[in-house]
């Protein structure tokens, strides 16, 4: 189903269009709940020119019953992104804040696309896109796969750490040995890098 043909159902059940980020269009549908009190569904519909993958579909329908009226978007300035794959596409839903679901072909793209919709559902401004803090959880189909995944993302996590600790102190050692009266190629001996290296760290330090 294509999503102009989404956007004339929802509009038929009385969805309006609140706002649309690029290729994602934000929908409210207004409805009186079983109390007789008014309460509010969202869904957001990505507007691809490709068929919207089925899962997708299941998400929007899931968004508009009229069970999930009162559920309210967590803005914890981290958001859990599930990824799963069908059909050739990977498929992203966001569990915490409602309605907001996408897909895309490539997951570069897919990250693009779930920045999108995490705006609109969050009602943050478009400029906060870029600094979204995304944790992906992904689901390929494979669950050695995604162990494996998940152990290599983890493990160039900590070498990043690593990295940036090691750079740090080595700043710090540079400086002070430089500053105990030890020469540029002792210091270069003693920590492992290079003079030109010693050289720049300690000039960058005065």
């Amino acid at each position: 189903m294509k999503a102009r043909e989404v956007n004339r159902r929802i509009e038929r059940l009385g969805g309006v269009m609140v706002r649309q980020v690029r290729s994602h269009r934000r929908y409210v549908v207004v409805f009186t709940d079983d109390n007789g009190a008014e309460a509010k569904a969202a869904t957001t519909v990505p507007q691809h020119a490709r068929d919207i993958p089925a899962g997708t579909l299941r998400a929007i329908e899931r968004d508009l019953q009229v069970a999930l009226g009162g559920m309210a978007a967590m803005n914890s300035g981290t958001y859990r992104v599930v990824i799963t794959r069908e059909g050739g596409l990977w498929l992203a839903d966001v569990p915490s804040l409602e309605g907001a679901h996408t897909y895309a072909r490539s997951l570069p793209g897919l990250d693009q696309a779930v920045r999108e919709v995490v705006v609109l559902a969050a009602g943050l401004p478009d400029e906060a896109m870029p600094s979204l803090v995304l944790e992906y959880d992904y689901h390929t189909g494979d669950s050695d796969l995604d162990e494996t995944a998940r152990e290599v993302r983890r493990l160039r996590r900590q070498a990043d750490e690593l990295a940036a600790a090691a750079a740090a102190r080595t700043g710090e050692a540079a400086v002070e040995l430089v500053a105990r009266g030890l020469s540029v190629r002792d210091v270069a001996a003693l920590l492992g890098i290079s003079p030109q290296r010693v050289s720049q760290l300690t000039a960058r330090a005065s």
